[in-house]
């Protein structure tokens, strides 16, 4: 049981926030969204986000983006659409939005077991009704420009074995429509009502799908690196026999890009675990002086234990 969710337990909520250390207090709050719901509903996201990620932070509209995992690597290069009757290039998706969206239609598609996703009839009932966010000041734009470079990009995931290198190349949306500005109300239509994931990847989605806890989701949604460990830690537990140490270097690998030394990487992860482990019930991981130590742990999603 994590720190947060043990302190809820013996001192119920409020007090919880009152005696727990400040770092740990974004742990606490996590923890009690995620005990106060009652709903259980699963997501999904494809296992090669568990061991790669987008990045956290905007690139130069013409970058690429290449990020290492074990024994798998994820390419994503910007493309091209067409809004408002204009050709415009569109940058690497990144930060929480982009994973939200990615989330949400991974999760859909595996629930209903179709490609073709409905997405409601404007971006205000995309953000609140499916996404859970409040829809308001920058919100919006914000996560149209995600929708956008996500529509737009390619990916590659190669992958490694000992008998050599393969690569499978998958774009995340076949097809969809984007209204023009002035078509009805411009700030808040999306798409009309679908979009279509490309066959590669569903078909790849539905092979390696891992579970997770719509609300746990939604209380990390304001931090892209607790969401990404949590989503590694929801695929990673389910599968170990054994406890099995990961280094803080191997750590740094795959979450530290925006740190260069793996001491200052150390010093922030620790409290993006404490939220990542906060929202996943059942989670047994150790922190040690030399990394942290995964223990054969339930899914994070009751029905599935």
């Amino acid at each position: 049981m994590s720190e947060a969710r043990r302190l809820i337990q013996v001192h119920g909520v409020e007090e919880a926030r009152r005696i727990a250390p400040q770092e740990l207090r974004p742990a606490i709050d996590i923890a009690s969204q995620v005990l106060a719901s009652e709903e259980n509903k699963t997501g999904f996201s494809y296992s090669g986000f568990a061991l790669t990620a987008l990045p956290y932070r905007q690139l130069a509209t013409s970058d690429n983006w290449v990020k290492e995992g074990h024994d798998v690597t994820l390419s994503i290069d910007p493309g091209t659409l067409k809004i408002n009757n204009r050709i415009r290039r569109f940058g690497v998706p990144y930060g929480s939005y982009a994973r939200l969206v990615l989330i949400y239609l991974q999760s859909e598609a595996v629930k209903n077991s179709s490609p073709h996703i409905e997405l409601g009839g404007s971006l205000r009932e995309f953000v609140t009704g499916k996404l859970g966010r409040e829809y308001g000041g920058k919100t919006g734009t914000l996560l149209m420009d995600q929708i956008y470079r996500l529509a737009a990009c390619s990916m590659r995931f190669f992958w490694s074995n000992a008998h050599g290198d393969g690569f499978e190349a998958k774009n995340i949306i076949k097809s969809g429509y984007f209204y023009r500005a002035g078509a009805g109300d411009a700030q808040a239509q999306l798409w009309d009502d679908e979009v279509v994931l490309d066959a590669d990847f569903y078909g790849h989605l539905k092979k390696h799908a891992v579970p997770l806890l719509d609300e746990a989701v939604r209380a990390l949604a304001d931090d892209a690196v607790a969401l990404d460990v949590y989503i590694w830690l929801a695929y990673r537990l389910r599968v170990v026999d054994r406890p099995t140490p990961v280094t803080w270097a191997a750590l740094h690998a795959q979450f530290g890009t925006n740190y260069k030394l793996v001491r200052q990487f150390k010093h922030k992860f620790i409290p993006n675990l404490q939220k990542a482990l906060a929202a996943y019930d059942g989670a047994v991981v150790s922190i040690e002086d030399t990394g942290v130590v995964l223990h054969p742990s339930r899914p994070p999603v009751s029905r599935l234990r």
